[in-house]
């Protein structure tokens, strides 16, 4: 339970540290087969900013093996490589970044005799998309954002595993979409 709290106060201090400063902030929701969650975004200079997320990790429950989600936070520094702007105000981004994750969930098996374990992950996240900017302040993205990690969790004898990250790989190839509002 302390862990819960000290992820809703850190969403809570990102979401205040920067109210004063006009559309530097996003504040949004995501989707996909691979993660659910929320997310904030920070504007730092006109090609950077930096998005923070606390998400479920549903892609093992989505596909039956498990009968409850993970969950995990992830941040990561994003850079803005290309920009198309329309006539009214509303703008096309390409942008790629890289940033860290942590969670608990619960990693794919590679074989039917092998069996996925609930465990703990961390390791580097990157994300590469697209970001289309309306002048009505909301932002839609479509990105893909995999993990590059370590995952461990005890076997049924109390053994300590720990192996890299396969569910993490697999996000490479399950975009998200999202929608946030910048204020």
């Amino acid at each position: 339970m302390k862990l819960y709290r000290t992820i809703c106060l850190a969403v809570v201090v990102f979401v205040t540290c920067g109210v004063a400063h006009a559309r530097k902030n996003t504040v949004g929701t995501s989707w996909g087969l691979s993660e659910i969650g929320i997310s904030y975004g920070r504007v730092i200079k006109e090609n950077t900013f930096l998005l923070a997320g606390i998400h479920l990790e549903t892609g093992e429950a989505l596909a039956g093996r498990t009968n409850f989600p993970g969950a995990a936070a992830s941040f990561t520094w994003n850079t803005i490589f290309a920009r198309k702007e329309s006539g009214n105000g509303n703008e096309i981004r390409f942008f790629a970044g890289p940033g860290a994750a942590v969670g608990y969930c619960k990693d794919i098996r590679l074989k039917k005799t092998e069996h996925g374990l609930h465990g703990t992950y961390f390791g580097l996240k990157g994300r590469l998309g697209l970001e289309i900017t309306y002048a009505r302040n909301v932002n839609i993205v479509i990105c893909v954002a995999p993990v590059l990690g370590l995952h461990m969790a005890k076997d049924s004898g109390g053994n300590l595993l720990a192996r890299y990250y396969r569910y993490g790989i697999m996000q490479t190839i399950m975009p998200e979409i999202g929608i946030s509002y910048r204020f």
